[in-house]
């Protein structure tokens, strides 16, 4: 009885246009799997899913904008995470100071909303686990971030913007939000290395070079 009731409870909170957005961003994928080509499957997934999980600017221009800026910079900072990863120390300081300029960023009057989001890409730059793989999966992943840029454009889907914060934030905040989000992300990250945990099919830590104890041998 209870999970009878249950059920309609969460599809009717369920946001369907966004859920039909999602899934087009995800289309790539989809495809790669059906057709059996594996090897970016990983990249284009990440893409799509971070892609359909943003909220999307008002004007066409604006998504426009936001699409082109994390395909221009959150792109660089996928390949600064592919070529830290196999040096666990360097990845742990690095990913620090990534996050805590990136919370500067948030002040920007155009990238703002979306500068914290380029720590995501930043991590799956790590996922791949090598500098070679992180250039392998580079343009798979442009593209599948191109391709939900596109969809995002249409005027289908309904504009949800993050409220306003009641103050413009002063460097004091915006230096207190990088530092706790830098210390959060570089100790987790550390702990990975420390524990050498793994996803299975994103990053293979099997390989010595990724153990903690050898990097600072």
């Amino acid at each position: 009885m209870a999970r009878t009731k249950l059920i309609p409870a969460i599809t009717a909170n369920l946001d369907w246009p966004e859920a039909v957005r999602a899934l087009l961003c995800m289309l790539p994928m989809l495809v790669a799997v059906g057709i059996g080509q594996m090897t970016y499957v990983v990249a284009l997934g990440q893409g799509g899913f971070f892609f359909s999980s943003l909220l999307l600017p008002r004007r066409t221009s604006g998504r426009l904008l936001m699409g082109s800026i994390l395909i221009a910079l959150g792109m660089g900072f996928y390949l600064m995470g592919g070529t830290v990863a196999p040096l666990p120390v360097v990845a742990v300081i690095f990913t620090f100071f990534a996050a805590l300029n990136l919370s500067f960023l948030t002040s920007w009057s155009i990238g703002g909303p979306i500068a914290l989001s380029i720590v995501v890409i930043y991590t799956a730059g790590l996922n791949t686990g090598s500098p070679e793989k992180a250039a392998a999966n580079f343009l798979a992943f442009g593209l599948v971030m191109a391709w939900a840029t596109a969809i995002s454009m249409l005027p289908l889907w309904p504009a949800m913007m993050p409220p306003a914060p009641a103050h413009p934030p002063t460097n004091a905040e915006l230096a207190e939000q990088g530092i706790r989000m830098g210390i959060g992300t570089a100790l987790a990250l550390a702990i990975s290395y420390i524990f050498e945990f793994a996803k299975i099919g994103w990053a293979a830590r099997s390989s010595p070079a990724f153990c903690w104890s050898g990097s600072i041998q």
